[in-house]
């Protein structure tokens, strides 16, 4: 199922960018269209956790981990998320 729905993601995004221009000169509009973008990020994926629907492959993980370990959904994602910067902090490191 992730196949045929990455597929229709990736339309819809083709379709929003070429509806939506955003004047990148202006540092304001920038600010507000991150904000609205981490807004409706956000808000995707509390309606694909409460409904149950098909998550991308990090927060797929997140879920099983924090289900296994009896870990609410959000403290499990930050730990999950500073897990990985410090495990990719410490690789670039000794690479």
């Amino acid at each position: 199922m992730q196949i045929p729905l990455a597929i229709v993601m990736r339309l819809l995004i083709d379709v929003a960018k070429e509806a939506i221009y955003i004047n990148e000169s202006f540092l304001l509009i920038r600010i507000i269209a991150l904000a609205l973008s981490v807004f409706f990020t956000a808000l995707g994926m509390v309606f694909m956790i409460n409904m149950n629907l098909i998550q991308n492959p990090p927060d797929g993980t997140v879920k099983a981990i924090g289900k296994v370990l009896h870990i609410e959904i959000g403290k499990m994602k930050l730990i999950y998320d500073i897990s990985m910067v410090i495990s990719s902090g410490l690789m670039s490191f000794f690479y």
